[in-house]
């Protein structure tokens, strides 16, 4: 299971806060909520450990065959690597530069769910309409969300990519 977030950052005595909107409880919800997704959602990979080697030939065939790119671009492939190599990264890029591809690549990789929490709704429905149109399992959890089936999916481990808004991580039921 693959967990980022693309809160609008906000500098905060002196440092990036990702949480700064929410009150402390609110924070403590948020992160126990997305703990229980991601517990719901983890599944073992029916393959065993990849060489990093394979990993990376496996992350050029999904770039050139789901998204038609030759090579990433500038630090992309680090992004990566990093991330299927399971260390955490913050990447901050600007508009345009690729950030998408960043965490879209890994989960078809690993063949697990990577949950993406992200305030806006519009971003979201984009991203899920064109990770679809290139045949990748993708859905988002929502206020606008009409489809009741999607969160019972999303705890099978059904998507690819799941996006989710931070207010509806943080009212995800206990279990």
């Amino acid at each position: 299971m693959l967990a980022l977030a693309d809160f609008c950052w906000r500098k905060v005595g002196g440092r990036l806060d990702p949480c700064s909107r929410f009150s402390l409880a609110r924070r403590s919800r948020f992160t126990s909520s997305v703990t229980r997704l991601i517990d719901c959602c983890s599944s073992p990979s029916t393959d065993s450990v990849f060489e990093m080697e394979q990993v990376l030939k496996a992350s050029n065939r999904n770039l050139i065959e789901h998204f038609g790119y030759a090579q990433f671009r500038s630090h992309q492939k680090e992004i990566v690597e990093k991330i299927l190599d399971g260390r955490d990264c913050l990447v901050v890029m600007t508009t345009g530069s690729g950030k998408s591809l960043c965490y879209q690549i890994p989960p078809l990789v690993t063949r697990k769910t990577a949950i993406v929490i992200s305030p806006l709704l519009s971003l979201m429905q984009d991203q899920v309409m064109s990770l679809k149109q290139r045949g990748i399992k993708g859905e988002y959890l929502g206020s606008t969300q009409t489809n009741k089936s999607v969160q019972s999916h999303a705890e099978s481990g059904n998507y690819d990519v799941l996006y989710m808004t931070p207010e509806k991580a943080c009212g995800l039921p206990s279990r």
